[in-house]
C-alpha cells in the first residue's frame, strides 16, 4: 500500500471520528440540560477520572495511556465548555 492509500484511510477514519465527536457532543448537551434541571455542577472530576481509568484499562496500544488521556482531556474540556454554554442558555 502506498502513502496516498494510507492517507485515504486516515481521511476516512477522521470523518468517522468527527461523526462520533458530534454524537458525543449532542449527548453532552442533553446531560447539560439534566444537570441544569437537577442543579448539578457542570464539571465532575470524579467522572473525568472514571473515564480515564476505563480508557486506560481498555487501551492495548499503540498509543500510551498518557497519550490517550491527553486526547480525551481535550475532548472532555471542549464538552465541558459545551455544557456550560447549554447551562447559560437554560438560565434565560
Amino acid at each position: 500500500m502506498n502513502i496516498n492509500d494510507l492517507r485515504c484511510q486516515i481521511d476516512a477514519i477522521d470523518l468517522k471520528l468527527l461523526a462520533l465527536l458530534k454524537e458525543r457532543a449532542m449527548i453532552v448537551q442533553q446531560i447539560g440540560q439534566e444537570k441544569t434541571r437537577l442543579s448539578l455542577p457542570v464539571y465532575d472530576s470524579t467522572r473525568e477520572q472514571a473515564i480515564f481509568l476505563r480508557l486506560s484499562q481498555n487501551n492495548s496500544g499503540p498509543l500510551s495511556n498518557v497519550a490517550i488521556q491527553t486526547v480525551f482531556r481535550s475532548v472532555i474540556q471542549v464538552c465541558t465548555e459545551l455544557q456550560k454554554e447549554e447551562n447559560n442558555r437554560s438560565e434565560f
